[in-house]
C-alpha cells in the first residue's frame, strides 16, 4: 500500500524489513514447494524495491533491486522493461536498448 501512495522511503523500510525475515533459500531443511513459494516472495520484494527506488529516481539502488529479481527468474519480462527505462533515465541508452532487445528476445 504504501508503494502505490508513494510513500517510497516507509515502502522500502517495510520491503527491506521483508527481506530480512525471509528464510534462507539454501536452508537444507527447505522442500522444493516451501522454496518456490520463498523465491517468489523475494521476487515480489525485489520488483518493489526497485519500483520504489524508481520512484525515488535512485537508479543506482533500483538496478540493483531489478537485477535480484532477474536472478531468481531470468524470464520476467517486466523487469526488463524497467531496467531499460531505469538505464535510459540515467543515460545509458546502450543497456536501454539492450535490455529492451532481451525482453523481446526471450
Amino acid at each position: 500500500m504504501k508503494l502505490w501512495q508513494g510513500k517510497n522511503d516507509e515502502a522500502i523500510v517495510i520491503f527491506k524489513k521483508g527481506l530480512e525475515i525471509m528464510p534462507d533459500l539454501n536452508d537444507p531443511y527447505l522442500n522444493m514447494d516451501h522454496k518456490k513459494s520463498i523465491e517468489q516472495e523475494l521476487i515480489v520484494l525485489y520488483y518493489n524495491l526497485g519500483e520504489a527506488y524508481y520512484n525515488k529516481k535512485d537508479w543506482e539502488n533500483a538496478i540493483i533491486y531489478y537485477n535480484q529479481a532477474l536472478k531468481l527468474n531470468p524470464y520476467y519480462l517486466d523487469v526488463y522493461k524497467k531496467l531499460a527505462d531505469t538505464y535510459r533515465q540515467t543515460g545509458d541508452l546502450d543497456k536501454a536498448v539492450w535490455y529492451n532487445k532481451k525482453r523481446g528476445g526471450i
